[in-house]
């Protein structure tokens, strides 16, 4: 794992990817993408947003033999079953730009979301729900 993480950050670092945390996990390497632009209260990624995810495509090829997982966040703002669907729907496009792009191998790929219930900052605070707005991308172990 600590391979791995070393070779991602190096990667992240060199081609200028913000707003990024890259750990190991019990699961694998959790990629956090934090503050991703999404139209609000929707599901339709910003225009911006595509060249970060197409950095994050051209590094995750390398692994594209592993199984990946997505998954969605929000803030806690709106319902319980609102941000749910949202987070749910916002991974859903994460993963499919991922496989459109090749970076991922949809055989081995799943997504879901956990709405607003694991937090990781301060939903009072601006600077805590970009935080709490993100995508995580788990490469598995196997």
């Amino acid at each position: 794992k600590d391979r791995v993480v070393n070779d991602i950050k190096r990667h992240f670092k060199k081609e200028k990817i913000k707003d990024a945390v890259i750990e190991k996990d019990e699961k694998g390497v959790k990629i956090q993408l934090e503050n991703l632009h999404f139209i609000a209260d929707s599901s339709q990624l910003l225009p911006e947003e595509k060249s970060r995810l197409n950095k994050v495509a051209r590094i995750l090829k390398k692994y594209k033999d592993r199984g990946i997982m997505i998954i969605g966040h929000t803030t806690d703002k709106g319902t319980e079953k609102g941000r749910l669907k949202l987070s749910i729907e916002r991974a859903k496009v994460i993963a499919d730009y991922l496989i459109d792009q090749d970076a991922i191998n949809l055989l081995k790929s799943s997504f879901g979301g956990k709405g607003g219930k694991q937090p990781i900052a301060d939903n009072n605070t601006e600077e805590g729900m970009k935080k709490n707005r993100r995508v995580e991308i788990y490469i598995l172990e196997e």
